[in-house]
């Protein structure tokens, strides 16, 4: 029997790869991340953390370029390598180095914890600048195993499938203190280390970044598509001559409520999306209301009060 064709259809929406060592944990946390902020959300399909097997910085970035040439990815997809510290007689200084400057030159970002993701964890609970030779050292000398008995977690596992659920309450903490502690962490190297080095930092980690970055690819999405329904409704209003809408037509009416909602959700300045999309929105909207003869502000305030 002919073998069946494999189907190499590939989605042209772009998407974020993200891949964690071989351990369950960095996986699991970002699964309950995604699934807890984004549930029921179309866009989260084009999330991908590939199960992989590789281990070591290094092979873990080869496995990256690997898939991005032979597994056709898009050139808009964003890449993520996320992997540990761990200690030296395992991995050398040069050795990170190397990865780090092997996914630089690929494009490729990269999530470091020092000595381990159990380091994030910690901040979901404490602020602690506190040092850890090794991940068993930190799991007997942090405060993280008795935090998470608190929180009803009594035995701490690393594959353990519902870690993210125990530490859900403390993410934006965790965000707040590890890019603080970062910062002092740097600013007390009495060696001029950076970011550059993280392998030279403990305690360091930049595992809020990857959330940063999975927030940021949803809303440009969903933005990108809020976008056309924006346009689409200035284009209406451009080519039917109209700057002051008559709340009493239905198409117009129509039109404008679609505007509104996106407006307000991204453009307003009470948005909380205010800031991200604000000048971007503005350059590419300004063109199609030059014929209104006004401003997207204008437009909006104008015909707010007559059309609520």
């Amino acid at each position: 029997m002919p073998k069946r064709k494999k189907n190499n259809t590939k989605s042209i929406h772009p998407k974020i790869y993200i891949y964690c060592e071989g351990t369950e944990t960095e996986r699991n946390y970002l699964a309950g991340y995604i699934s807890h902020r984004y549930q029921g959300y179309s866009l989260v399909q084009f999330i991908e953390i590939p199960k992989i097997k590789q281990n070591t910085p290094k092979s873990i970035v080869k496995r990256i370029i690997s898939d991005i040439k032979d597994d056709g990815h898009l050139q808009g997809d964003i890449h993520w390598a996320i992997y540990d510290r761990e200690s030296k007689a395992k991995i050398q200084d040069k050795e990170h180095l190397e990865a780090l400057q092997l996914a630089k030159a690929n494009n490729i970002n990269v999530v470091f914890s020092s000595v381990c993701i159990e380091q994030w964890f910690i901040y979901h609970f404490v602020y602690s600048k506190a040092a850890y030779t090794s991940c068993s050292n930190l799991l007997s000398e942090s405060p993280l195993k008795q935090k998470l008995k608190d929180v009803g977690l009594h035995k701490y596992d690393k594959a353990e499938p519902e870690i993210y659920d125990y530490l859900k309450s403390g993410v934006d903490d965790a965000r707040s203190y590890a890019k603080k502690i970062n910062k002092e962490v740097i600013e007390d190297s009495v060696d001029g280390i950076d970011e550059n080095q993280p392998f030279k930092l403990n305690p360091y980690t930049n595992f809020f970044e990857v959330l940063d970055s999975i927030d940021l690819f949803l809303l440009e999405e969903s933005f990108r598509i809020d976008f056309a329904l924006i346009k689409s409704s200035i284009l209406f209003f451009i080519e039917e001559d109209i700057k002051d809408i008559n709340p009493d037509d239905n198409r117009q009416y129509s039109a404008w409520l679609k505007f509104k909602e996106n407006y307000e959700k991204y453009l307003h300045e009470n948005s909380k999306f205010f800031e991200v999309w604000r000048e971007k929105a503005n350059d590419n909207l300004d063109g199609e209301l030059i014929a209104l003869d006004t401003n997207i502000d204008n437009f909006y305030y104008q015909n707010l009060s007559k059309c609520s």
